[in-house]
């Protein structure tokens, strides 16, 4: 919700009306319908800002969405708070409302690219131009099969090429979820015979029968399915390269029962459409696919027999369907790709569409060259988990602003001192998105996971050293100081609905094997967390998993470290994320090893045993140091260090003073300097000087 308001301002008083109306939620958004007179930077860029609000919101109400089915299957369990429900349907509200402005807002948008070929073509040679920056090598991969070679190819009044084609059907047709879409590949390899020109059809003897050809055809169509995860299908599009310089189409619509090809080019289809039916062009092809459709039919459904050359009075077939004609002779594969997007949205080719639809067909396809190639570009950038949403945002600003919003990042914090300590919530925790780069000066991110962890090497009650004391400190009184430092920085931002999980180390281990030093008690004090949870005030903004963690080393390992992690991993998975809001979570990972009766005495014995064998060869190396120091007498550090000719007289080390010592020395100085470039992007005064103190 404190997200949400963030974005819209007056949603959390709209969430708490029952019942809000459209008008209500439309108030929120308050974008005017595109109305532009001309395209220029200032109305391009100002479409694509617009766009990116409501897409970045829309994500946002998506989660209410989520939040709202998980709420409801919960429901029959428990008491229901009408609050809690009247928010859930007004975000499900909201959600609708966003969804028709952002179509709205797409359709304009598109329109104007349209109505405004010159400043359309300015913006496509921009982009073109600036993704060869981006990428410069010619091999440069942009997806997983298209490299900026390929991605020229949607510029302006360019022949495109395969891997374009085959990238949008593939895309597109997953997300249409009942088109299968073949690739440019399946006709060159099933349906024509010479090597790749697409001009030789298959004759009908050829096919039928052909029990080989037959099986490579369905397996490739079933890869083709798994790989866009249809079910079933209701059509089948085909693109085809004719004579490797010509793009059209073929579609098979078994829901209406048809068959047409797609051709743009006016002198090829007004001719022979004036011809009989048995002396067109595409009468081969046109039984081919005939074919083609009754072998699909056993993969589309199992219980569907389709006998076309039997029933010719059920199918339809148009060799040379009515579509839109390209002026031009490089527009085919944009007109292919279209057929192919009006085939999804409205189950036909309809070259009879007014101005105003943002599918209509226009004399120069640029304005949709590029939405294509923006949409080619962000892509990979967004990581939507709606494939519709990701396809319908065509613009630059929304990649930027998605990309920095949907970041994990991994920080591993050093928590020595209260520096450390002070820095790490306001570096992570978010600032406003919209605010410039200057001003946002942290990662502009809420902490989702605290993960604690530090070795601490074996000592009995005599040994505790520096070192044990330190690990201690780290471990309990500074992991309390920094819950507390999150629970203040939520707190005074007022994120209540968005608590830290905080996954807390224990251990079975309460000195049961010994020699440990403070590792037990640093373990048992964070159980204390379990009651303090509900007894103090931070419950809202953190919640506990504790992960009691089974013994990973190889003397007493009862889980791999790879098993310990996977395990640890499910504590943050969202159901149990979900639980921990509501109570905290103890997970016993320890195999019941701690269940032993003489488990201290097998451990001593067995911890005894590897101290012995590690003294013995320490020894061993210590007399064998000795008889080498005696057998060579003085040269004996000279024949183990011995300096390449190459560097001799290039320094004297009788004359060289060595530090030795530890600490944290990086490119912005020692962790106090560190933190302050990090979180504030500049040095204060004293942490510009502080390099050259001295300290």
């Amino acid at each position: 919700m404190d997200l949400l308001e963030s974005f819209l301002p007056g949603s959390s008083e709209l969430l708490r009306k029952n019942r809000p109306t459209f008008a209500d939620c439309s108030c929120l958004f308050a974008i005017p319908v595109p109305t532009a007179k001309a395209l220029n930077d200032e109305t391009y860029y100002s479409l694509t800002s617009q766009l990116s609000f409501l897409a970045r919101c829309i994500d946002i109400l998506k989660d209410g969405r989520d939040l709202r089915q998980g709420i409801l299957l919960c429901l029959p369990g428990h008491t229901a708070n009408p609050s809690i429900l009247i928010a859930v349907n007004g975000l499900t509200k909201l959600l609708e409302v966003a969804l028709s402005v952002q179509r709205t807002t797409l359709s304009g948008f598109w329109r104007t690219l349209d109505d405004y070929l010159d400043a359309s073509r300015e913006q496509l040679a921009h982009l073109i131009s600036s993704a060869r920056v981006r990428y410069p090598n010619i091999g440069t991969s942009i997806t997983k099969y298209v490299d900026w070679k390929h991605f020229a190819t949607l510029g302006v009044r360019q022949w495109v090429d395969d891997e374009i084609i085959n990238h949008f059907v593939e895309k597109w047709c997953t997300q249409s979820r009942a088109t299968l879409g073949l690739s440019s590949f399946f006709p060159v390899n099933h349906l024509f015979q010479d090597n790749g020109n697409c001009s030789k059809v298959y004759s009908i003897d050829q096919l039928v029968g052909n029990d080989t050809l037959r099986y490579k055809l369905l397996r490739w169509a079933n890869k083709s399915r798994r790989a866009q995860k249809l079910a079933t299908f209701d059509q089948v599009f085909i693109p085809i390269n004719g004579n490797r310089n010509h793009w059209y189409s073929a579609c098979i619509d078994y829901k209406r029962k048809c068959i047409n090809i797609y051709d743009s080019l006016r002198d090829l289809c007004l001719t022979n459409r004036c011809k009989p039916p048995e002396q067109r062009k595409n009468k081969e092809l046109m039984m081919a696919l005939m074919w083609l459709a009754e072998t699909l039919a056993v993969i589309r459904s199992r219980n569907e027999v389709v006998h076309l050359r039997g029933d010719l009075a059920d199918w339809k077939y148009d060799p040379h369907a009515k579509v839109p004609f390209q002026p031009n002779m490089y527009d085919c594969g944009v007109h292919t790709l279209w057929h192919l997007r009006h085939i999804i949205d409205l189950g036909f080719v309809d070259g009879s569409l007014d101005a105003t639809h943002r599918l209509r067909f226009t004399d120069d396809m640029v304005g949709k060259r590029l939405r294509l190639a923006q949409e080619l570009l962000n892509e990979d950038r967004w990581p939507s988990r709606d494939p519709e949403f990701k396809s319908d945002a065509y613009c630059p600003e929304l990649r930027c602003f998605r990309t920095a919003l949907n970041n994990i990042v991994l920080s591993t914090p050093i928590l020595v001192d209260l520096v450390d300590i002070d820095a790490i919530p306001g570096h992570l925790h978010s600032s406003s998105p919209f605010l410039s780069t200057k001003a946002r000066s942290t990662l502009g991110m809420d902490l989702d996971f605290i993960l604690p962890g530090i070795p601490e090497n074996g000592r009995e009650i005599d040994g505790i050293d520096d070192k044990s004391e330190l690990a201690h400190r780290i471990m309990l009184t500074n992991l309390l100081r920094i819950l507390g430092a999150v629970k203040g920085k939520k707190a005074s931002r007022q994120f209540l609905t968005r608590p830290t999980q905080v996954i807390l180390p224990l251990s079975p281990n309460h000195g049961l094997f010994g020699n440990d030093g403070l590792y037990s008690e640093s373990k048992i004090s964070l159980e204390t967390l379990f009651q303090r949870w509900a007894s103090e005030s931070w419950g809202e903004c953190l919640c506990l998993a504790g992960a009691v963690i089974g013994w990973t080393r190889a003397m007493a390992r009862t889980f791999s470290a790879k098993e310990m992690a996977f395990n640890i991993l499910g504590l943050m998975h969202p159901l149990l994320f979900s639980i921990t809001q509501v109570e905290p979570i103890w997970a016993d990972l320890n195999g019941g090893m701690d269940r032993l009766p003489d488990l201290a005495e097998i451990t001593t014995r067995i911890r005894s045993s590897l101290m012995k064998k590690s003294d013995l060869r320490r020894a061993i190396a210590r007399d064998n140091a000795a008889d080498y120091k005696i057998l060579n007498g003085v040269d004996c550090r000279t024949k183990l260090s011995s300096i390449s000719p190459n560097f001799r007289g290039l320094i004297d080390l009788e004359k060289v003073i060595v530090v030795t010592g530890s600490g944290e020395v990086g490119p912005w100085g020692s962790l106090h300097t560190r933190w302050e470039m990090e979180a504030r992007g500049e040095f204060t005064i004293e942490g510009a000087m502080y390099p050259h103190s001295g300290v």
